[in-house]
């Protein structure tokens, strides 16, 4: 399956991050798929990296901020740079 036919499923995948309930394993399983698809949900992933009880799900959404493509992701990154711990901002 290319990258593009994988990028239908974007707006599912970060509905489903939205989704109250939802798994620590289902989060980290569509962070890295929007991650791999450079997603531009810059606000959702930030979310997730300040809110989550996970620490799994808090660095899989820092890492997808880090790639997102979105227009506020460095904004957002540097907003979360302060709470971040040391192994965190070497990613």
């Amino acid at each position: 399956i290319s990258g593009f036919k994988l990028t239908t499923f974007e707006p599912e995948l970060a509905a489903s991050l939205r989704q109250p309930g939802a798994s620590s394993g289902t989060q980290v399983a569509a962070l890295r798929a929007l991650r791999e698809l450079n997603s531009t949900e810059a606000e959702l992933f930030a979310s997730l990296a300040k809110t989550s009880a996970d620490k799994t799900v808090r660095d899989e959404a820092l890492a997808a901020l880090a790639a997102s493509k979105g227009e506020r992701s460095a904004t957002h990154l540097l907003d979360l740079w302060p709470d971040l711990a040391a192994p965190q901002r070497e990613q």
